[in-house]
């Protein structure tokens, strides 16, 4: 969608997709796809942990560590693309998912449900999200009826207090919720989770490369972009086998049907899990030895079991220390 709007719009226009060394990152098809739709050249640039300095973070220059510790490759690899080409700005598609609703949440055919009834409308939203959530017609009418009816529209949102001690974790849960958690009497509940999800959208878009010598622009985060979503009726972001389905309809003439259609989304956790193994050593250190195990933030015994060894992993308790990791980074960097 950016890279259509933006050649729409007459700019000079270069494609860079990033590549991990695992498949599920592997988004070359659609890129190439993409490309050749627009007529633009594309570059292709391997991800690997050389670009990663774990002890430093991308949000030393912010009040918060919204920064995470992979993008410092995804970062380097544009300025340099960008400088070889003579760039002035890198435009990417972050934020995306949560400014398009890309939700499964019941709370979309609630929103329909009190609007509508249960008439045509809300009929189809039902097959829709069922057909996405692999959740049978019955039991999501019920749902639905439940979350319109039974419970307020304030969606829930549980902290990521994983690995904090006691003190604290119970600490946070007795925190008020943030402002835009906090919907008006008469909201509705797909709109209010619609909302919600723009919180960790504006954490994306705000952790930019501060030394880039061009501007970081997302565009999908803009208020006028955002504005416009929220102006669209939550189960009209939903149809038989996709989400964000009204954005793909307002593309269908401009780009390929095997981008509008696919199903499919790439991810960076492989990457990330490498990181996490490639220097494991020091993260151990940092997070058990640093900040935020002296001030008695975290639960030292938790992170030193979750720490311990050097075996493969074999699940994904590493995402969670590495986001604490990139709070560690960040608050010694305030010292």
């Amino acid at each position: 969608m950016v890279a259509s709007s933006l050649r729409s719009a007459g700019a000079d226009l270069t494609c860079l997709n990033f590549v991990a060394a695992d498949a599920a990152s592997d988004e070359t098809g659609y890129a190439s796809c993409v490309a050749a739709a627009l007529d633009c050249d594309l570059r292709i640039e391997r991800l690997t942990s050389r670009y990663i300095d774990v002890q430093k973070s991308g949000a030393a220059h912010l009040p918060y560590p919204v920064h995470r510790c992979f993008t410092q490759a995804q970062d380097a690899i544009a300025q340099t693309v960008a400088g070889e080409l003579g760039a002035d700005a890198v435009f990417d598609g972050g934020g995306g998912d949560n400014v398009f609703f890309a939700s499964r949440s019941v709370a979309i055919v609630a929103d329909c449900l009190l609007r509508g009834g249960f008439g045509r409308k809300f009929r189809s939203a039902v097959r829709s999200l069922g057909d996405l959530a692999d959740v049978g017609l019955p039991r999501l009418t019920a749902m639905a009826v439940h979350r319109a009816w039974w419970r307020t529209a304030a969606p829930r949102l549980r902290a990521n207090d994983g690995f904090l001690n006691r003190a604290w974790r119970a600490e946070v849960r007795n925190w008020p919720p943030h402002d835009w958690f906090q919907p008006p009497i008469k909201a509705l509940p797909g709109r209010a989770a619609h909302v919600a999800l723009l919180t960790p959208a504006q954490n994306m878009v705000e952790a930019v490369n501060a030394g880039a010598p061009y501007e970081a622009i997302s565009p999908l985060a803009s208020q006028p972009v955002i504005e416009a979503a929220l102006r669209v009726a939550s189960w009209l972001w939903i149809a038989p086998g996709h989400d964000r389905a009204c954005v793909r309809a307002a593309f269908r003439d401009r780009l390929p049907s095997l981008i509008l259609d696919r199903r499919s989304k790439g991810t960076p956790l492989t990457f990330v899990a490498q990181i996490f193994e490639s220097h494991r050593k020091t993260i151990r250190e940092m997070l058990l030895g640093g900040w935020l195990a002296e001030n008695r933030l975290v639960d030292n015994a938790a992170l030193a079991q979750a720490l311990a060894g050097d075996a493969p992993l074999r699940d994904l308790g590493f995402a969670a220390l590495m986001t604490l990791l990139d709070v560690e980074a960040w608050a010694r960097a305030q010292s």
